[in-house]
């Protein structure tokens, strides 16, 4: 199919001036002209321009979204991070918004549990808005005895100090209840990523990441602390840390 720049505006609730100005900017060139020498796209370039409304969304600067464009191979995982990044610092999910609609799938990774309980469920409403009728909307959480050997470890010997996900009240195994207010849930499944760390030195620079606070008092008692994370490990030297994550499967 062929289309107009005002019909590719419309299809994805821009205005025609938004299509021409991507265009100036070489992000959307046109497949062809017509005889009276308008500009025409095709369904790649519906593709591309949600992608560039997608990337523009969520903040990347228009020399980022160039180089994403020019090159989907080039530093993905930064790009991801950038991505999760602002969503995470998107708190306010009561205002989320996207300019198109009409996903098959839409994915929400280790981001709800930052949310309020309201404001998650009001996410999704909005998600389930974007999608189309039989889409699907996925999300990737933590369980509740999530690092348990590291958070025990920390506590025991630093009580002052509050691991990151101390006050979520949003995990794996509740997660059902909730979402079902709006999907289908489909599955929830945990995943094996469970850690046997060979070297005292490693779980030790592990926690020192985890907050300031966190550093600060490992840093005060390095010595005592490396001596009760060896205490911790098996006859072969390995510590063990449960890592407990999943993803929740869900049909609109």
């Amino acid at each position: 199919m062929r289309f107009t720049a005002g019909e590719l505006a419309k299809m994805l609730g821009v205005s025609a001036r938004t299509v021409r100005f991507y265009d100036e900017k070489e992000l959307l060139n046109p497949c062809g002209y017509s005889e009276a020498g308008y500009r025409i796209y095709d369904e790649d370039s519906v593709v591309r321009l949600q992608k560039i409304l997608m990337l523009k969304y969520m903040d990347f600067s228009l020399e980022q979204i160039s180089d994403m464009m020019k090159n989907d191979s080039s530093d993905k995982r930064k790009s991801l991070d950038e991505q999760e990044q602002f969503l995470i610092d998107k708190r306010d999910a009561a205002d989320f918004s996207y300019p198109v609609a009409g996903f098959d799938l839409i994915m929400v990774n280790h981001v709800l549990f930052y949310l309020e309980r309201e404001n998650r469920l009001q996410l999704y409403k909005t998600i389930k808005s974007l999608l189309k009728e039989d889409g699907r909307f996925s999300c990737t959480l933590l369980g509740q005895t999530h690092m348990k050997q590291i958070h025990d470890l920390v506590t025991e010997n630093y009580p002052e100090v509050k691991f990151p996900f101390m006050n979520f009240d949003f995990f794996l195994e509740n997660a059902k209840e909730e979402i079902e207010s709006t999907f289908t849930v489909t599955s929830v499944e945990e995943q094996d990523n469970n850690l046997m760390v060979p070297d005292e030195e490693m779980v030790y620079n592990y926690i020192t990441s985890f907050s300031e606070d966190c550093k600060q008092a490992a840093s005060r008692d390095k010595d005592n602390l490396i001596e009760k994370i060896r205490e911790k490990m098996d006859e072969n030297g390995y510590m063990y840390i449960h890592k407990s994550g999943g993803v929740v499967m869900c049909k609109a």
